[in-house]
């Protein structure tokens, strides 16, 4: 419980808006003294974080913070301000959760596929070095790079990897074994074991997945055995009711709310992620014993299929997102981007008070022709709020042409 009540006191301390949250619940932090206390703490929720604002940052914690940006799946985007000790206990938690599971040595040297870099590429400068390259930068390119560089292991993003699989195959490639990888970390999508199997036969080399998100950091990782692995040094995790604070039985599927135990600039407590999961205690082969995921469920994006047959991958979609909002600095609130036939898509936005129609619509046209593909017409919307499906979930990105191609698949399977 110290981690715990440590943050509890930090954020009512000084966040104005966890003290109105726990006054209004009539709770103060030295009254959470046991687990059972505990689940007298408020949940709170990603729509709840961004009407905070500034509210829910510690005094005087956004100047010297790094700032990182959340929407996934989900579409919703939030700023999320970590200090440099969250990055320097993440960093520690990592390699330890990585040695423990994956192998890795401190010799070897990370390639880390994604959105935007860590603040800092090694430990004392020779020690686990972390090599950053862009999600956006074509196949090809990531290609040369693993061969020019040899990192001994590949984080990335499964759409990614799907894509890096595309492209060595049109090359004549039967394998990836020509890349001679120690292992590979699938991270910020959902993948199913079936498709990390295929990664590992084809790339020779085991694949673990990591489960993490923007608000609690690391979660969860895959072991040898397969079994995913909470993380206890970073977050807490609690299993409740989608529509309410009940926790669910062991064994029983539930929605993932999370405490962040090591950001102390803008906390996270009891946050729920959006994502649903079942939970296990294991005595694993691997040797450790304690809480694991049984079963994840967290929204899935989709490729945008061309009219030459080649894909986009959605973490590719995803990122494009990201540079308009972060590099960009566009103010969109919400979107969803939507491929309705090869040659057409759409981006639906929910803009900012900072947004200039006419301007920002131009540029969000050209940035796609440039940096995904000018086979594809794009036609921005602006809306009041994006749809939600039946089960009340945003979708990011979703494609017409993906769900047709599917339900063909599935048709012939079954004729």
């Amino acid at each position: 419980m110290d981690d715990i009540s440590r943050v509890l006191k930090v954020a009512y301390d000084q966040t104005e808006f966890y003290r109105n949250k726990f006054d209004s619940a009539g709770i103060r932090p030295e009254d959470i003294r046991t687990w059972s206390d505990f689940r007298h703490v408020p949940t709170t929720d990603k729509e709840e974080i961004i009407s905070a604002g500034s509210a829910a940052i510690v005094r005087g914690g956004r100047d010297s913070a790094f700032v990182s940006r959340s929407s996934g799946s989900s579409g919703t985007v939030l700023d999320v301000h970590q200090g440099g000790d969250f990055w320097i206990k993440d960093g520690v938690i990592g390699v330890r959760a990585y040695r423990r599971h994956v192998g890795l040595r401190a010799a070897d040297r990370l390639l880390y596929v994604n959105t935007s870099q860590y603040p800092f590429r090694s430990v004392g400068k020779l020690l686990y070095r972390v090599n950053y390259y862009p999600n956006l930068q074509h196949a090809s390119s990531l290609s040369n790079w693993i061969s020019t560089h040899r990192p001994q292991v590949l984080m990335i993003y499964p759409s990614i990897a799907d894509d890096l699989i595309r492209h060595v195959t049109a090359k004549g490639w039967k394998s990836g074994a020509p890349f001679r990888l120690k292992a590979i970390i699938t991270h910020s999508e959902q993948s199913a074991q079936e498709f990390r199997n295929k990664l590992a036969s084809f790339f020779c080399c085991p694949v673990y997945d990591e489960y993490a998100t923007e608000e609690l950091g690391r979660i969860a990782l895959h072991c040898r055995f397969q079994t995913r692995h909470i993380i206890e040094e970073q977050t807490y995790v609690e299993l409740l009711e989608p529509d309410s604070d009940t926790e669910v039985p062991a064994g029983t599927q539930g929605e993932i709310v999370g405490t962040c135990l090591v950001n102390t600039t803008m906390p996270f407590i009891r946050y729920r992620q959006g994502d649903l999961g079942s939970m296990i205690h294991t005595a694993c082969e691997c040797g450790i014993t304690g809480r694991a995921f049984d079963d994840l469920l967290g929204r899935r994006n989709c490729d945008f299929h061309l009219p030459d047959g080649s894909v986009v991958a959605s973490g590719r979609l995803l990122d494009w997102t990201y540079e308009l909002i972060l590099s960009r600095k566009l103010d969109i609130r919400h979107f969803q981007l939507v491929q309705h036939s090869h040659q057409q898509a759409e981006f639906r936005i929910v803009p900012g008070p900072q947004y200039l129609l006419g301007r920002d619509c131009e540029v969000i046209r050209s940035s796609f022709t440039q940096i995904l593909t000018p086979h594809m017409s794009l036609h921005v919307t602006p809306v009041p709020e994006i749809e939600r499906t039946q089960a009340g979930k945003h979708i990011a990105i979703r494609s017409a042409v993906a769900m047709r191609s599917r339900t063909a698949d599935h048709t012939r399977i079954g004729a």
